[in-house]
Order: C-alpha cells, then structure tokens, then sequence
C-alpha cells in the first residue's frame, strides 16, 4: 500500500511539473474577442496587433529562437491554438512592426519599444529610445521616422547616435534578410518623390527615385515561383513587389526580382496600372491591395500562388478601415475592429485563399 501511495505520488507531483512549467498559462494574457483592433503587421507565420486600449498582442508560430516578444513560449505554445498572447501592456501603444528580426512598438508619446529574435537582453518589448513615429528593426539597426520628418537609424547597442539618412520624409519602408542577402529602403519625401536607397546610402547619394507619389508599399519574400516563364525563375530567389499611389489617385503594381538592376524599380513604365480613385495601397505575396475612400478594397495580382485564381482589380472587401501585409499574410482590418488574415496560416498549415 505505501509502495502504491509512492508511486501515485510521483505521478501526481511529475503532472503538476509538467502542468507548471509547460502548459499552465499564467504569464500568457489572451486577448479578448471585443477588443478592438487599430494597427496590424505580419511576418512569416506570426501576427501582431494593436488594440485600441493601447496594448499589443502577438498571434502565430513562435519558437525560443524566434519568439517576437513572447516571454514565456512553452507555455503559449500549449495555449496557442488561434489565440493571442500580449506581449505590452502600457496602454500607450499606437503602432507595431515586424520583421523577420523581431518586431517595435512606437507609443503615443513616440517612445520606441524593440523585440529582437534570439536576443535575451530584448526577449520582451524593452525601451530603446524616442522621438520618433514610426519605427522598423533590420538585424542590428532600427530605422526611424521623426514628427519634424528627419529619417534614419540607430543600432540597438548605441540607441542615442542617430545616423541621419534624409530630412523632408514622409513615409518609409525597409526590406532586410540577413539569411537571402538583402538589405534596401524607400523613402518618400514631403514633394512627392520616392526613393530606392541600398545599405548605407544618403538621399542626396542616390539617383533612384520617382516622381509623383503620395503613397507606397513594399514587400519582399524568398520564393520558388516555378510558374514563372523563364527557366531561370525554377529556383528560389528574392522576390518583391512595390506599390504606388501616384497624385492623380492611380494605383501602380511592380513584380520583379532583388538580383535585378535596381533602376527597373524606379521606372514608371515597368508597373502596371491597377485601378484608379485609390485613397491607399498595400503590397501582398503576388499582389497589391487598394483602398478606397468608401472603405471597398480591391485586389490585383494572384491569390497567394493560386494559380488557378487570378486577381483582376475587383472589390473583395468592404466597411474596412485599413489593410496591412507581411511576406505572407494580407490582413484586412474592418471598421468595427476586428481583423482578417488571408495567405500562410502556420495553425491551419497550409494558405487560407481570398477566393
């Protein structure tokens, strides 16, 4: 009988252990179903999402190595399945932005907040600097946009040295892969100018640029796009796709390749047009998302490498506020907050088509 009480009580005491350590969920704070969504991002197979009380939370496939500011993995991993871990809770938050090197968190009072992959001493959202409002982490630097539009960067180890890299910006976008080898940024400026600048340069070095933009988008993704006509597309290589909002309200597409001459990039006449009376576009895997002033979003381009479906610039969604993207992810956010996700879903493991 003792012998028996022993051995219950090993097996009781290892369940509690596994219970503690693995899948109790506190620490894990999930987000509620009404809370309401104000700003989005993606990358691979996770999202991030701000909600209106000024918290973020982080949904998708983390890991130890790749945990996007979740702190304690194991337990969201046992708890995950289509929920959403906080990873901030300040209240204050306004914008998130991942990338595949982690993810920042700028507040309303333009503090900026980093998570870095693979970097103990920024597991979680740790303060880095201020200034600034809008922020983008890119391996070892963070690129940033001030209220006054001076744009540039900072490392993460020297956060107070400010490397300018132009005045007179408006808008910013970065494209970083340590692994595929690229490492670009566009800037538009306040006289509606957009520039390519490659890793170090200055806008007064660069010639890249196009005239007439009020808006744009990137997205840039390692893929094996077998479809393509060329043999030479049989092989995976640095995609990206740009989108334009020029200032008579038309939409612009470009898709091409990273291994190409940049100035391709930055010649109106390589994109197509994609429709008219926009009001804001967003680059998706293959395709551009438009928005309208009535709130209809429009899509031109491929259904996530659905090849049988064909994206001809008809409106897919309405009612919505916003839409936000990642190298797989197309994110629609409706007026009443809540949010969609179309493209790779790592839970479902496979794609969720729009058609």
């Amino acid at each position: 009988m003792k012998k028996a009480l022993i051995i219950i009580a090993s097996i009781v005491s290892a369940a509690l252990l596994v219970y503690f350590f693995f899948i109790n969920p506190i620490g894990i704070v999930k987000m509620n179903s009404n809370e309401k969504i104000v700003n989005a991002s993606a990358d691979g197979s996770v999202e991030a999402m701000v909600t209106e009380n000024g918290d973020v939370y982080i949904k998708g496939y983390v890991t130890d190595e790749c945990n996007y500011g979740v702190k304690n993995v194991w337990q969201y991993r046992c708890q995950w399945f289509n929920s959403s871990a906080r990873i901030y809770d300040k209240k204050d938050a306004v914008f998130v932005k991942l990338s595949g090197s982690g993810g920042c968190i700028v507040t309303d009072q333009s503090d900026v907040y980093v998570f870095i992959n693979g970097f103990e001493e920024y597991q979680a959202p740790t303060y880095l600097c201020s200034g600034y409002t809008k922020a983008i982490l890119a391996g070892d630097k963070v690129y940033l946009l001030s209220e006054d539009g001076s744009f540039g960067y900072v490392s993460v180890s020297l956060p107070d040295v400010f490397h300018s890299i132009g005045d007179g910006i408006v808008d910013f976008d970065v494209e970083y892969s340590k692994d595929n080898q690229y490492d670009m940024s566009f800037a538009l400026t306040k006289d509606n100018r957009l520039y390519l600048l490659n890793d170090g340069e200055t806008i007064s070095d660069s010639n890249l640029y196009l005239d007439g933009i009020i808006g744009f988008d990137t997205v840039a993704y390692n893929a094996y796009l077998g479809w393509k006509e060329s043999k030479k597309d049989n092989v995976m290589r640095n995609h990206i796709e740009v989108s334009l909002l020029s200032t008579d309200r038309k939409a612009y597409l470009y898709e091409g390749y990273l291994d190409e001459d940049y100035s391709k990039l930055v010649d109106i006449e390589n994109y197509s047009v994609t429709g008219s009376d926009i009001s804001h576009v967003t680059s998706f895997k293959m395709g551009i998302a438009m928005l309208n002033s009535k709130g209809e979003v429009s899509l031109y381009g491929n259904d996530f490498g659905s090849f049988e479906s064909r994206l001809l610039g008809e409106t897919y969604f309405d009612d919505v506020s916003a839409v936000f993207s990642g190298n797989r992810q197309l994110l629609i956010l409706y007026s009443d907050g809540h949010i969609d996700s179309y493209g790779y879903d790592y839970g479902r493991g496979g794609t969720k088509y729009i058609l």
